[in-house]
């Protein structure tokens, strides 16, 4: 006999089971305080998963940092691939790297295949990278992402707020004011020197790949930045076998992750993206009291989004979960349901209701 089940449940269901954000004023690195100019953007790196610490600081048990530390060309290469260009990270039509190649080589072919480097004039990919370089790197992304480059006019306003202007040597100038007019590079100081001889430091390359990650988005639209974070970061575990699924719908569009392989095993979730960029876990709307697919996945079928764009449907198994202390764990399983096909508004961050198919 079939049932169907209706729920009111709002979306502070949502963010009572969302893991609490950390507080503005805290760091994850010893030394970059909250006020430090770049500690926004070395967050956001952090968080992505782009550029990670240099070592431990034992007093505080904080990693560190070291934001005025050099930077080479090669972890340059590291962030940039990381970030932009990880659908070709692994694609090597010329076959493995040579053995004895170093670490960050993988990322340096990447970029380099990309057309990233080429102007660069980097000849030596471990030695300190130069302002110069990276300016010259971050425009050939910029060309390469379609970002709407500045027109003679512009170029010209630009050119006149860049206090050294007339010291940039002609092969780098084009990269530096166009990266100036796009919001990629700023001055050193306040009369907009840029000082392309000096070394690239640890926090400027962070600042640059939040800017970068922010010129991005304004030209593909929040929604679409977050789908591609979201398949750049299930595909990081090269060891497994990931499937990732978009179901586009009138107001923003739902995904679902299908991952398997060993020593792990499967992971499986879906999630809805709005056209403002707002993500919904779609497991955490579901009702407790039930488990969803497995104890550790969410293995969705069937998944569409109706006409409007509001409702999100999709199959999966449903199976009561009853609080048990005498029992193993601490519950024990009630009725199977076996599958059952859940609607979600999407908009409303509610389950609209739940119906056995057999």
């Amino acid at each position: 006999m079939k049932r169907t089940l209706s729920f009111a449940l709002t979306a502070a269901l949502a963010l009572s089971l969302a893991v609490p954000a950390l507080a503005a004023e805290e760091s994850p690195f010893a030394d970059v305080p909250p006020d430090h100019w770049a500690a926004g953007a070395i967050r956001q790196a952090y968080d992505e998963g782009i550029i990670s610490g240099t070592g431990y600081d034992q007093e505080s048990q904080l990693a560190v940092f070291a934001p005025d530390a050099p930077l080479t060309p090669g972890q340059f290469a590291v962030i940039v691939a990381q970030a932009f260009c990880w659908r070709e990270m692994g694609q090597d039509p010329d076959g493995p790297l040579p053995a004895g190649s170093p670490w960050y080589a993988p990322y340096q072919r990447t970029i380099e295949r990309a057309g990233l480097t080429q102007g660069a004039g980097i000849a030596d990919w471990e030695a300190p990278m130069t302002r110069y370089q990276m300016a010259v790197v971050l425009y050939r992304l910029a060309e390469r992402r379609e970002l709407p480059l500045p027109d003679p006019e512009e170029l010209a306003a630009v050119r006149a707020r860049i206090g050294d202007w007339d010291q940039i040597p002609e092969q780098y100038q084009q990269a530096v004011a166009a990266c100036f007019a796009l919001g990629l590079l700023s001055g050193v100081d306040g009369a907009g020197t840029f000082a392309g001889d000096q070394t690239l430091i640890r926090a400027q390359a962070a600042a640059v790949f939040s800017k970068a990650d922010k010129a991005i988005e304004a030209k593909d639209g929040p929604m679409e930045r977050v789908l591609e974070k979201a398949e750049r970061d299930a595909k990081k575990v090269s060891f497994l076998v990931t499937e990732f699924t978009r179901y586009p719908g009138r107001l923003g569009t739902a995904y679902s992750v299908s991952q398997g392989g060993v020593p792990h095993g499967g992971n499986s979730f879906l999630r809805y993206v709005a056209l403002d960029g707002t993500e919904l876990d779609i497991r955490s709307l579901l009702p407790e009291g039930y488990v969803y697919g497995s104890y550790w996945s969410l293995d969705p079928a069937d998944i569409q989004l109706d006409e409007t764009g509001k409702e999100l449907s999709f199959v999966t198994r449903v199976r009561e979960q009853i609080v048990d202390p005498a029992a193993a764990g601490g519950f024990r399983e009630g009725e199977d349901w076996g599958d059952t096909r859940i609607v979600v508004d999407v908009v409303s961050g509610t389950v609209v209701s739940m119906e056995p198919l057999s």
